[in-house]
């Protein structure tokens, strides 16, 4: 069934009204009670005793706050030999799951940015309480230990599958969970000089501007497009297909408005 076209509009005035009004009542409420929610939380911190177990050190080791460039803390042996660093979930990423609520893990790295463990520390997740047990839970985070973050998809590939009877029992938070422990791994690693961040190869690099870029990215396309039906370059065969999708959006407004019919040129336009 068509509207005609004024009557048309004005259902789709009264509907942006109603979402405009909902989404006045709602979104002040809901950021003050965020607001409020993150005043509550504090990030999670370690002590020595599971800062050496998160390590795999049986004997004593000192924790050094970090505040900058990214908070966290640095972990030593007693000679003050580097074993890696710690970051908590919460305080560097602002992690919530499914529920809307904080997640808070701690995070530790080793000195040659690899993820030496991860820990859970507080949740609001009811498929992480109802769903999994504390064992599945541990052994799905314990699963990440020991991954490259200088090149973690083989490890990854492997984690996933060993996982895959826990990821499909709560698919959103143990996503969740596993782009927390990469990205707080990868931010610590980053910010400690410890992660390659990619360089540019100056011998072949050249600047270019934003005209010389788009004119790459369309040569490219062009080449992939096929030819057929037209002799002619791909160029025109684009402006053809863009003209005829225009021609079907103004049809459809026409035939819904009763005042023209569904024509189409089959005749390519320059």
């Amino acid at each position: 069934m068509c509207f005609s076209r004024p009557k048309f509009w004005v259902h789709v005035a009264q509907i942006l009204v109603v979402c405009a009004v909902a989404l006045s009542c709602v979104t002040p409420c809901a950021a003050q009670d965020r607001l409020s929610l993150e005043a509550q939380i504090a990030p999670a911190t370690p002590d020595r005793v599971l800062a050496s177990e998160m390590f795999g050190v049986s004997g004593r080791v000192d924790l050094l706050r970090q505040e900058s460039p990214v908070p966290g803390w640095r972990v030593s042996t007693p000679d003050g030999a580097n074993l890696g660093y710690i970051g908590s979930s919460w305080e560097i990423a602002r992690t919530v799951g499914y529920s809307g609520r904080p997640i808070d893990m701690l995070v530790a790295i080793t000195s040659d940015a690899k993820i030496a463990s991860a820990k859970l520390m507080a949740h609001s997740e009811p498929i992480l309480t109802l769903g999994l047990s504390d064992s599945d839970i541990e052994d799905f985070v314990q699963g990440f230990s020991g991954v490259d973050l200088n090149d973690p998809t083989p490890s990854l590939d492997t984690t996933q599958k060993n996982q895959l009877d826990i990821i499909s029992r709560a698919t959103v938070s143990t996503g969740v969970i596993r782009d927390a422990i990469l990205r707080v791994g990868r931010e610590l690693a980053l910010s400690r000089g410890i992660l390659d961040q990619g360089r540019i190869d100056r011998l072949v690099f050249s600047p270019r501007t934003s005209p010389m870029i788009l004119i790459t990215m369309r040569g490219a396309m062009v080449s992939k497009i096929p030819q057929w039906p037209f002799e002619r370059p791909a160029v025109p065969a684009i402006r053809f297909m863009e003209s005829q999708l225009i021609k079907v959006a103004r049809a459809g407004f026409r035939a819904c408005s009763g005042k023209g019919a569904l024509r189409l040129s089959l005749t390519p336009t320059g």
